[in-house]
């Protein structure tokens, strides 16, 4: 029988003055387990010179065997057996984390234009119970040239359709006020909001994402996120392991919250599987890719969420999204009516909020625009 004891917090003063906070808990077998006295270092001076091996691991005298964690680092180790992994860093060959950056930044440097649709299937259920999908009809268009995109959402069984469109530093939602009011004034007036985009990218990342996170919420920048680990690989704070099998690079870090990447370099090194594990909760996000004239996009994606216990919050404990895209257009001519306040379905007599300058007016229509 293995026993768990949680030393206290040791604190000591660095060069810089910052205070820096350990924690250490060890596992030792029963018949070795010391008193809390015992395996605790004490000290009554104050002020006085001590030894800096008072807050190592050595002031502990741990048998070998013993597995230590750090969850600071989040690292473990067993003593006279693996100390040398508490160092930390991503082990194998973490040129392949360069690698899968450039190669995801070269496949989206080369869509100037996209343009589809898709279907989404929302459903939140508990274990064993059947799922009841909510249907979701997307339309979207990108430019990069015109540093615009536009999206619309509308819902199968819910008399309301949302759209946006991010353009000229400016995001616009364009909405009914609430779908009780779509569903007693199906001919609007609707409501249109503006705001800046860089306060909106901070609320809602999501939705300002290169496309809408691949319909989210794990398709997102995987240069950014690669490069980071490509630039920590050799620090202490940070443990994993990358691989290739294949044309498979796998990416595995953490240990209390264990992360798992599977990387195509035949798809575009667009990332294939993202798994997130901690105890009692589950994410899970799966695509697969499709080739378009030299570009890769995703033909389908799956992400499911499951968390025990979230009925105390009066939730479903599994969360789950599938998506279907359809009709992909990709690296074909976009005009700028495809981004005008009429592509959001603006019409005459809608109300106008503009977050930025503070106004509210009635839509005349766009021969008085």
């Amino acid at each position: 029988m293995n026993t768990q004891v949680r030393t206290r917090s040791h604190v000591r003063d660095e060069p810089s003055d910052a205070m820096v906070l350990t924690h250490y808990v060890a596992r030792l077998p029963q018949r070795q387990m010391k008193t809390l006295q015992e395996i605790e270092i004490n000290y009554d001076t104050v002020n006085q010179p001590v030894d800096p091996e008072e807050f190592t691991l050595a002031g502990f005298d741990l048998p070998a065997g013993t597995v230590v964690m750090d969850t600071k680092k989040d690292t473990t180790y067993t003593v006279g057996k693996d100390e040398e992994d508490s160092s930390g860093g991503i082990k194998g060959d973490p040129a392949l984390l360069e690698k899968v950056a450039e190669g995801w930044k070269a496949n989206r440097e080369k869509i100037s234009t996209w343009k589809g649709k898709a279907l989404l299937y929302d459903s939140d259920y508990d274990p064993g119970e059947e799922k009841n999908p909510v249907k979701v009809r997307v339309e979207f268009a990108y430019s990069r040239e015109l540093g615009a995109k536009r999206w619309s959402w509308e819902y199968q069984d819910v008399p309301i359709e949302t759209n946006r469109m991010v353009k000229d530093n400016r995001y616009y939602t364009y909405r009914a006020q609430t779908p009780v009011h779509a569903q007693a004034a199906p001919e609007g007036p609707r409501n249109l909001f503006i705001e800046a985009r860089e306060e909106k990218r901070r609320a809602s990342p999501m939705g300002d994402e290169f496309p809408l996170h691949y319909m989210g919420p794990r398709g997102y920048n995987i240069f950014k996120e690669m490069s980071f680990y490509a630039s920590v690989h050799d620090s202490p704070k940070i443990t994993g392991t990358v691989r290739k099998i294949d044309d498979k690079v796998i990416l595995e870090t953490g240990k209390r919250r264990g992360q798992r990447y599977e990387f195509d370099v035949s798809q575009g090194c667009n990332c294939t599987l993202h798994r997130i594990e901690t105890p009692g909760h589950t994410e899970e996000w799966k695509a697969e890719y499709t080739e378009i004239d030299g570009v890769f996009v995703p033909k389908w994606v799956r992400y499911i969420n499951q968390e025990e216990g979230r009925e105390e919050r009066g939730m479903k404990d599994i969360d789950e999204r599938e998506v279907q895209f359809l009709n992909h257009r990709v690296n074909e001519p976009l005009g700028p009516d495809e981004f005008t306040l009429e592509s959001l379905g603006l019409q005459k007599g809608d109300i106008i909020y503009n977050h930025i300058k503070g106004t509210r007016r009635t839509y005349p229509g766009p021969d008085s625009e």
